[in-house]
């Protein structure tokens, strides 16, 4: 299971939009390449194993 399915996300990107439309802040924590390919738009980079040294 998944952190957008344990959420009640699941894949369905309206869910997500809803959320950023009032005003969330998605955080991608998929490394830089991942996050190229492909993410929501809006999204925050911030790789997992960056984490430590960006906080």
């Amino acid at each position: 299971m998944g952190i957008l399915s344990m959420l009640g996300l699941d894949s369905k990107s309206e869910s997500i939009k809803d959320f950023t439309y009032k005003g969330a802040i998605i955080i991608d924590v998929r490394t830089a390449g991942e996050f190229c390919e492909r993410h929501f738009k809006n999204s925050k980079n911030i790789p997992l194993d960056n984490t430590a040294v960006k906080f």
